[in-house]
């Protein structure tokens, strides 16, 4: 009996700790924490609870970690989207919204002076299985 609650517990430690992730193609180059990523489809995650998230090409060549800010809901939008901020055709990732959350990720202080637009590109919620 102790067994089976002790595997019970485990279980719901594991999906209390399941990655949140989005994939997205994006159609153009981007820069995020200070690496430049390739026009391409991305993985984004983050694990549940966490600040950090990280964004890799599917293909696996290009990755990051970024220190990201909570987003409120009503900040986040009702679909799960990439965000960008294009800055003197530069354009960097400033925004993941995946169904569970939102999250923010700061644009270093020069570049908040300089006048940019913001691009959205759709994304699509992703379950990694418990074996990743």
């Amino acid at each position: 009996m102790f067994a089976g609650v002790a595997g019970l517990l485990a279980a719901s430690s594991a999906a209390a700790l399941a990655d949140d992730e989005v994939v997205a193609a994006v159609p153009f180059e981007f820069i995020v924490n200070g690496v430049h990523m390739p026009a391409g489809n991305y993985q984004v995650t983050q694990l549940d609870g966490q600040s950090i998230i990280s964004v890799k090409n599917v293909d696996g060549r290009h990755f990051a970690y970024v220190l990201t800010n909570a987003l409120a809901p009503e900040q986040a939008g009702p679909s799960p989207e990439l965000v960008f901020d294009r800055v003197n055709g530069t354009n960097f990732l400033a925004r993941v919204v995946s169904t569970e959350s939102g999250r923010e990720i700061p644009l270093p202080a020069k570049l908040l002076k300089t006048e940019s637009t913001r691009v959205a590109v759709l994304a699509f919620p992703s379950r990694r299985s418990a074996s990743h």
